[in-house]
């Protein structure tokens, strides 16, 4: 029986999804990043576009950023907790409670249900993009200029602000 395991191949987001990453995360210039890492930006993505309920179909225009499984070694058990929480919680396919449940906790019965899982996951991470890009860069800072001189540190604390993250 063919075994079907997550995150074990290159992730590669093209179109506007990738010209979004790449003002998001800047390779080798943490500095200019809003984001650390390229693999903690796409966690991040999967959990804000999956809370804000914001599944997103690819862009296939010009342009790609490549995600490689290098990178991703390190992260992959957080990323499975991410995925099991995607399968388990994401409402858009109209399964039953027990079938999320079932989704969620077993291996995919074959390679198209672990391609539609997986599609499902970047959906939400494309979604997250889209929410970080537009919080991060493109969202004018406001009246929190007053505050702060950088737009970036505004559009973040503007983005902690936000009513999407659950109060501490």
């Amino acid at each position: 029986m063919e075994r079907f395991e997550y995150f074990n191949k290159d992730v590669k987001f093209t179109g506007k999804h990738s010209m979004y990453i790449d003002e998001l995360w800047k390779q080798n210039e943490i500095q200019k990043s809003r984001i650390r890492t390229l693999y903690e930006l796409y966690g991040l993505a999967a959990i804000i576009g999956l809370r804000i309920k914001a599944p997103r179909p690819a862009d296939n225009s010009e342009g790609s950023r490549n995600l490689q499984t290098a990178q991703l070694i390190q992260y992959k058990p957080v990323l499975k907790t991410i995925m099991t929480t995607v399968l388990l919680l994401d409402e858009s396919s109209n399964l039953s409670r027990e079938e999320r449940i079932d989704r969620a906790f077993r291996e995919p019965a074959g390679k198209e249900e672990f391609e539609q899982n997986v599609e499902l996951f970047q959906s939400y991470v494309r979604g997250g993009i889209e929410y970080l890009y537009d919080a991060l860069v493109e969202r004018p800072a406001g009246n929190m200029e007053d505050e702060y001189t950088d737009a970036r540190v505004a559009n973040l604390m503007a983005l902690l602000e936000d009513k999407l993250l659950p109060e501490v």
